[in-house]
């Protein structure tokens, strides 16, 4: 199957390997990708009442074509790291149905009723159940694929069968390498450059990253989504669906919080940017939806410790000498990671490779450079800060300060 044409030899695969459709029915399929790794389709049935989403991957980055190869093999891991994550994360994942390794593809159960949770906070949408579901989503995804809920050797052994190359090399290239430097994938948007290029001059900074780095590429805890924002969740009323996991690997819990932190605060740039005559003077996030991301992580936060604290209280799988203490220490920890690789995610955001709607979507030029500066602001503060943290309160306060600092500069 190739990209270009085709759609019926697809639609005759989907009939020929799998019992998902009649074998009577006739089927359509579409592209509806707009990611930067895989192809997606949506194949349905000419009553419009079966569809499935099948997803293949290519042997390139998509947004750089055939000069920046891949491996096929992500799309078995992905499949692998969905299937391992429905088992204690079930009603979070989207149903698998088959997959088949010679064409790296997988069929998986269709979310397109819900909505891309990116989309949706762009329109001022409020998820009233969402952040608590998140908040559990990553807790389990921590407990059972860690030394916490599992046995040592057979975690041991899922490391090593996660081990995602490439793909790790993508991220420490483009979150945690190129936007440091005049790299050429860099894609920065002229008016903020003087902000960017202090950032590459920032001795301080760019030895924070270096230590954010090394974390994340030697500190295999448990089995992460690896690129975990609000472009990868789809919500409704009464649930949500994490997809999108072929960057999975086994690294810190803090980067899957960091990336989901730091696209909730991107939103809270551009809400707070997109229109400085209705801004309070003098307040940042002061109402929705300006308020609300901060709501979300906030929510999010305290339903991730809450769930960490239940599965504590069950009972863990490796012996901790002073449960007491080490459960303020470790949550303590991963609060500073989560904010420093928050930081990390906001800034390549800006100045990396692949940018993000809500810096696409601003009305003009200034608007779009009012958002990313304030982005940067909060981005260098949250990398600096990181190690002295003590609590998540310290990361709002880190995020409102900044924010504050920027709005002050301005008027």
């Amino acid at each position: 199957m190739k990209r270009n044409g085709a759609v019926d030899e697809l639609c005759a695969w989907v009939k020929a390997n799998t019992t998902l459709f009649h074998p009577d029915e006739n089927l359509t399929a579409a592209e509806i990708g707009d990611g930067n790794v895989n192809l997606v389709y949506r194949v349905s049935n000419l009553r419009g009442d079966r569809s499935v989403i099948v997803k293949q991957a290519l042997p390139y980055l998509k947004i750089s074509g055939e000069s920046w190869p891949l491996t096929l093999d992500r799309n078995r891991l992905e499949y692998e790291a969905m299937a391992l994550q429905a088992k204690h994360n079930g009603s979070y994942i989207p149903a698998l149905y088959h997959r088949d390794g010679e064409r790296a593809l997988f069929i998986m159960e269709d979310c397109g009723s819900m909505e891309v949770v990116r989309h949706g906070l762009m329109q001022g949408r409020i998820y009233p159940r969402l952040p608590g579901q998140l908040g559990s989503y990553l807790a389990n995804a921590l407990y059972f694929t860690s030394d916490f809920g599992m046995d040592a050797k057979a975690k041991k052994a899922r490391v090593a069968e996660f081990l995602n190359p490439e793909l790790c090399d993508l991220t420490e290239r483009l979150v945690f390498t190129d936007p440091y430097y005049d790299a050429a994938s860099n894609d920065i948007h002229a008016p903020i450059r003087p902000s960017v290029e202090s950032i590459w001059k920032d001795a301080g900074l760019l030895a924070e990253i270096d230590w954010l780095r090394f974390r994340f590429m030697n500190k295999p805890e448990a089995l992460l989504h690896g690129d975990l924002h609000t472009g990868s969740i789809f919500a409704a009323a009464d649930g949500c669906k994490v997809f999108d996991s072929e960057f999975a690997f086994y690294g810190p819990i803090g980067f899957d919080l960091g990336v989901l932190a730091a696209n909730l605060l991107i939103h809270a740039c551009y809400w707070e940017q997109k229109d400085p005559a209705e801004a309070r003077n003098g307040e940042s996030f002061a109402d929705r939806p300006r308020n609300y991301p901060i709501e979300f992580l906030r929510e999010l936060w305290s339903s991730f410790e809450q769930r960490i604290g239940e599965l504590f209280a069950c009972g863990v799988r490796t012996r901790i000498l002073e449960p007491g203490l080490f459960i303020g220490q470790y949550l303590r920890e991963v609060v500073q990671e989560t904010a420093g690789f928050a930081g990390c995610e906001i800034l390549r955001r800006v100045i990396g490779l692949a940018h993000v709607p809500e810096f696409e979507a601003a009305a003009n030029g200034e608007e779009r450079a009012r958002i990313e500066l304030l982005a940067l602001s909060v981005g260098r503060r949250l990398i600096r800060e990181c190690r002295t943290l003590e609590s998540f309160e310290d990361l709002i306060k880190i995020v409102q300060e900044a924010s504050a600092a920027v709005q002050l500069a301005a008027s």
